[in-house]
């Protein structure tokens, strides 16, 4: 049944609503399968469903069924939805072993089409291998902002990270090409969730504003330039208004505030230090 459309949603069902011995009974007979539901359309759906209704302590011959197979599980197109609701309701000591094996192959997920949605929930949820991801991630987290994927990595990253890690971030994304950043169709998102942030939205924007020229020249750069609150300023850059200048004076003044070296960096779970 739990292979089956029609079947699976029974099982789900019973899951749900069974209680004691009944589940215990059911939970049971699926054990042994869990292996082969996990890739599987439908079954797939059974084995998430398990992993939400049952306590983390009964999840131990799941997790067993998935050692060794957490990069590969986090590739697949079923596997990496049941991966992302263990590392939500699982503690972060049950699944250290796929979270090793995530952390270690973070820099190729981030950028797969499945594989993005387990390291972001490593992100939000993974406890300390959170801050192991990021170091991973770090060295190139230019190209990673502007990539079609991994940018909604670097957008998790920023609006997991506690305020020095923001600001960490932000150091690293401004020393590059901030402004080639925001003006790419998907950099524009990264760019516009850093200005979003308390701890260095100012100074982003700020930074920002010294490249409206060229953010003037893209579709997305025009964007940024809307949603990050630039537009009187890009208006008075179209027509030479001499304030600018002065305005030009105080943002390069507060990007190089911005640009010394933070006194740490932290994640709201666990951030590495660069």
């Amino acid at each position: 049944l739990s292979v089956t459309k029609q079947g699976c949603r029974v099982i789900q069902k019973a899951l749900e609503v069974a209680m004691g011995s009944e589940r215990a009974l059911l939970v049971g007979k699926l054990y042994p399968a869990v292996a082969e539901l996990v890739l599987s359309p439908h079954g797939n759906f059974v084995v998430a469903k398990m992993v939400e209704v049952l306590p983390s302590a009964s999840l131990s011959p799941v997790l067993a069924a998935f050692a060794g197979r957490g990069a590969e599980l986090a590739r697949h197109r079923f596997g990496c939805r049941v991966l992302e609701r263990l590392i939500e309701h699982c503690l972060e000591a049950q699944v250290s072993s796929l979270l090793e094996e995530i952390v270690e192959d973070a820099d190729r997920l981030c950028s797969h089409q499945y594989g993005n949605f387990v390291v972001q929930s490593v992100l939000e949820h993974g406890g300390s291998a959170s801050g192991r991801v990021l170091e991973k991630l770090l060295p190139r987290l230019p190209h990673f902002a502007t990539h079609r994927t991994a940018s909604h990595v670097v957008k998790k990253a920023i609006l997991w990270a506690d305020a020095a890690g923001q600001r960490g971030i932000a150091k690293i994304l401004l020393n590059s090409s901030f402004a080639d950043i925001a003006c790419d169709r998907f950099g524009r998102h990264v760019a516009e969730e850093l200005v979003a942030t308390r701890a260095c939205g100012n100074e982003v924007r700020m930074a920002l504003a010294l490249h409206i020229p060229k953010l003037a020249t893209t579709e997305a750069g025009k964007d940024v330039i809307e949603a990050c609150g630039l537009a009187q300023l890009a208006a008075a850059v179209a027509v030479g208004h001499v304030g600018v200048a002065v305005a030009a004076v105080a943002a390069q003044r507060n990007v190089a505030a911005l640009h010394r070296p933070p006194a740490g960096l932290g994640h709201r779970h666990a951030w590495c230090e660069l």
